[in-house]
């Protein structure tokens, strides 16, 4: 079973898996706050994204499918 940890970064509390340490405030916006971390698995600098209220409306959760989309087609 994966486990996670918390800590807080600019205000916000941040539940993280247990594989990505050192998290870092990279940015933040109107739709949420971006961090880098390491990936301790494939030691790999990923980026983590936190959406904040993703489905509080029709509005945000059509901006969340299409983020989620177009990270599907990045990646």
């Amino acid at each position: 079973m994966q486990s996670f940890y918390s800590v807080e970064i600019n205000k916000t509390e941040w539940n993280v898996p247990g594989r990505y340490q050192m998290l870092t405030p990279v940015g933040s916006g109107a739709y949420g706050q971006v961090c880098s971390a390491v990936d301790t698995l494939n030691n790999t600098k990923v980026a983590i994204k936190k959406l904040a209220r993703p489905f509080q409306t029709a509005v945000h959760a059509k901006r969340t499918y299409r983020e989620l989309r177009m990270l599907k087609v990045i990646g």
